[in-house]
């Protein structure tokens, strides 16, 4: 598991197709301040540097087409209301895709850090589920 404090995210290398990779607790809903830290990050998933990402349209407070992640890179950014709400996806490589659970900024504390760690737990977690992990966080369920 690769864990960050600096940059509140949890993340795991489960390979499964359609599963959680992790998650992320981002300080705000700008995108063009956060998404350019988690690129970099999302690169030790072993998986190769981020080609593009996708967000939910819902999570964030503008959406630009690009930006520039912290490693220099001009990354692609989709926006989509079809997509699962708090999931960002990265297509990693040449075909690897990475997916992972966006905890709201104005999360508790207690929670946030309960939903990453549910997020990046061993056991399977399928990308359908971060609504309901975000759901079990705020009501104290433990990790299984």
């Amino acid at each position: 598991m690769v864990e960050s404090d600096a940059l509140r995210v949890s993340l795991c290398t489960r390979s499964q197709p359609g599963t959680l990779n992790g998650g992320w607790w981002p300080e705000t809903t700008d995108p063009e301040r956060e998404l350019p830290l988690i690129v970099p990050v999302l690169a030790r998933l072993g998986r190769g540097p981020a080609q593009w990402l996708r967000a939910s349209f819902e999570d964030w407070t503008s959406h630009p087409h690009t930006i520039v992640a912290a490693d220099g890179r001009v990354v692609s950014v989709g926006w989509n209301r079809v997509v699962l709400r708090h999931l960002l996806m990265a297509r990693c490589g040449s075909a690897a895709m990475a997916f992972v659970l966006v905890v709201p900024p104005d999360t508790e504390p207690v929670v946030a850090r309960r939903a990453l760690a549910r997020a990046a737990d061993r056991h399977v977690q399928h990308v359908r589920a971060a609504a309901e992990i975000l759901r079990l966080a705020n009501h104290d369920v433990p990790v299984a």
